[in-house]
């Protein structure tokens, strides 16, 4: 109220606190700046301002007008995030609620999986939904979008996927527009993403393949369908394989690899979990997927990870990381507290990491935060 009063002139008996919103992140590459918003909805019962010396003019506009206007960082984001009830779920949505519990409560697929079935919730969203103009659809949308990030907070992926749709969607969203239209755009560019995520697992897996030499020892932990995917490609491309999996505990999905892999014709023995030197068979190289990878280029994969890490450096066993770009985890680069289930994940150090192969190649893990920088523009927050 303070600040309100010192910069319009308004007094506490004509502005009436409406909504806190959930503060969010925004970047400013201008200045190399994070700001931490807090936004809150006033009302105000007098429309004539007075300014202080910090500003020069004044003009109310339209929310939908808000595009029109070079703005401070995220002040449209901002803006939604108090301009709508966003804790309370319409009954039209109640199924998706319950799909997105399915989501938080799934210990079995992994984070390309969920990524895709983020998307699919979404564009259930637009089926279900009783919104009947752009604006209430997309605050449906939005509403879904909170709860899909809470989901499972070690997968950045969620986040990212259901952002980067979320910013196309945003940019289309015009009041002009009929709501059939925008349920439309919804279900188009949610396929687009699915057919993109899809494109881009299969480049990270081709160039994967290429950084394995003809006769191949490779050690991999847990189950990573990337990395499944990319050792049988590198199969079919007459690589000869010799791959150890670890049983992974808790969980053992190092079994249901090792069976997988063996369908497909790759030799693949399942192993006990690796805790010192002695315990690690001689390989070529390690090859471990990721749920997410932090700014530092560290990642954060099943518990025993960062152990296989540290032993591979202390015997100068190329140590890689195969992921899509959506792995990135933006909510860390922003600052923001990572949840972590310690029981289940563990953190590497982007130090014991040697290369993270990506669908654009592979790249250090010194430079994961130029790549989240370059994502962050395309990602609603």
């Amino acid at each position: 109220m303070i600040e309100i009063g010192e910069e319009t002139g308004l007094t506490s008996a004509q502005v009436k606190l409406v909504r806190v919103g959930e503060p969010l992140r925004a970047c400013d590459e201008t200045v190399d700046v994070v700001w931490v918003v807090h936004p809150f909805l006033f009302e105000a019962s007098e429309s004539t301002v007075h300014l202080d010396w910090e500003n020069t003019e004044f003009e109310w506009v339209r929310p939908d007008a808000l595009r029109e206007y070079e703005t401070v960082p995220k002040l449209r984001e901002a803006f939604d995030r108090v301009r709508w009830d966003l804790q309370t779920t319409p009954t039209a949505l109640s199924e998706i609620t319950r799909q997105v519990q399915e989501v938080a409560q799934d210990r079995t697929h992994g984070a390309n999986y969920l990524g895709l079935r983020a998307i699919e919730i979404m564009k259930e969203v637009s089926r279900l939904s009783d919104a009947t103009s752009p604006d209430n659809l997309f605050h449906d949308l939005l509403l879904a979008a909170f709860q899909l990030r809470n989901a499972q907070p070690s997968m950045a992926t969620l986040r990212n996927l259901v952002g980067k749709l979320l910013y196309r969607l945003d940019s289309h969203r015009y009041p002009s527009s009929s709501v059939d239209d925008f349920r439309q755009l919804v279900r188009m560019i949610a396929d687009e993403q699915i057919s993109s995520v899809k494109r881009s697992l299969d480049e990270v897996c081709k160039n994967c393949s290429a950084f394995m030499p003809e006769n191949c020892r490779v050690l991999t932990h847990s189950y990573s369908s990337t990395v499944r995917k990319a050792l049988e490609i590198a199969h079919q491309s007459g690589k000869r394989l010799q791959v150890y999996v670890t049983e992974s505990q808790p969980g053992g999905e190092g079994a249901q690899l090792t069976k997988d892999l063996s369908s497909k014709g790759i030799q693949a023995r399942l192993v006990p979990d690796i805790k010192s030197l002695p315990d690690m068979p001689a390989v070529d190289l390690v090859l471990v997927g990721s749920d997410s990878v932090m700014a530092d280029g560290s990642i954060v994969n099943k518990i025993g990870t960062k152990t296989i890490a540290e032993l591979s450096n202390q015997r100068s066993i190329p140590f890689y990381v195969v992921c899509e770009t959506a792995k990135f985890n933006t909510f860390d680069f922003l600052g923001e507290p990572i949840k972590i289930v310690k029981s289940l994940f563990d953190l590497t150090p982007g130090k014991y990491v040697t290369k993270i192969i990506t669908e654009q190649g592979a790249i250090e893990p010194r430079d994961v935060e130029n790549q989240i920088r370059k994502g962050l523009r395309e990602i609603y927050t």
